[in-house]
């Protein structure tokens, strides 16, 4: 549920920790107006994500995932 008027970024933010990820969200939710704003107390579907890839430099990777250069 949203707490607050909150825009689909903090939204997105909040569930996934990456404010560009709102556009599943505003997918899952077809029956909310697409504004600015979602006003408080609006009961929300949140998708689960897959992954999301985030770059790891190449000393993080196991050994058989780092590249040489």
């Amino acid at each position: 549920m949203v707490k607050g008027d909150m825009d689909w970024g903090q939204i997105s933010y909040a569930v996934y920790g990456d404010a560009t990820l709102f556009a599943g969200i505003i997918d899952a939710n077809p029956d909310i107006p697409i504004g600015l704003i979602v006003p408080n107390g609006y009961a929300i579907q949140v998708p689960i994500l897959d992954t999301i890839d985030v770059p790891v430099g190449n000393e993080l990777l196991p050994p058989w995932k780092q590249t040489t250069s």
